[in-house]
């Protein structure tokens, strides 16, 4: 399921509201997040491991949302690196972190979108477990991460090889894993977002005890910043 679905039916009255300001919300979340992307890619990261990364994107996510032709589709966002979560019954600085957070902070409910990034390398063989690993998307099947929303996001630093090819293969492998419980019907759709942005893919996951979670895959294509450099 993409994120067409949310308002595929189009229901009356609240029902409906709520579905299309769920997509509006998305949307803004990646419209800020894409025009981010852009910029990132103008800079000069050679050496950058993932962390560092994040930190620059995050910097390039909050003069985003900041501009005043900010993307954010009328939403007030804030941009969080790295932010505990409180989930389970870890405390303090046992907390688990989420890479990146964005949340509505206009009045009424904090709605939160979580990303979790990974660098995605030819010479690194454990790239693509590592992304769909227990510490990549299963923090978000496994509730860990977005536990009380159904949706969450992945970011593929794509450092180097072929963007199609890294597309295809986490997508086939996210299918073949049992453990991740996915949904193959319409598995690794694309969103349809109304915009131009980076490759993005759909994946849909079973929740033990929990509502199904939809996780948007963001391939970053990072190769020529990473070869820039300083």
């Amino acid at each position: 399921m993409g994120l067409k679905e949310y308002t595929k039916l189009r229901p009356t009255g609240p029902e409906r509201f709520r579905k299309e300001y769920t997509r509006s919300f998305l949307e803004a979340v990646h419209a800020v997040l894409f025009a981010a992307v852009k910029r990132l890619q103008r800079r000069a990261l050679m050496g950058f491991d993932e962390v560092a990364i994040t930190g620059v994107l995050v910097r390039e996510l909050n003069a985003i949302v900041q501009s005043p032709r900010a993307p954010t589709r009328g939403f007030l966002l804030s941009i969080h690196d790295d932010p505990p979560i409180d989930a389970g019954v870890k405390t303090g600085k046992r907390r688990p972190r989420v890479d990146i957070q964005i949340e509505k902070v206009s009045p009424g409910p904090r709605i939160r979108f979580s990303f979790e990034a990974k660098r995605l390398r030819k010479d690194s063989p454990s790239s693509r477990a590592e992304y769909i690993g227990e510490d990549g998307l299963g923090c978000f099947v496994s509730g860990r991460y977005a536990a009380h929303v159904p949706w969450g996001g992945m970011l593929g630093y794509v450092e180097s090889g072929g963007m199609k090819d890294w597309i295809m293969s986490v997508g086939d492998a996210i299918a073949r894993k049992g453990s991740l419980e996915c949904f193959l019907e319409g598995h690794w759709n694309s969103p349809e977002f109304s915009f131009q942005h980076a490759p993005c893919r759909c994946s849909r996951h079973h929740r033990q005890g929990q509502a199904d979670v939809l996780i948007f895959h963001s391939f970053l294509d990072l190769r020529a910043a990473v070869a820039r450099s300083r």
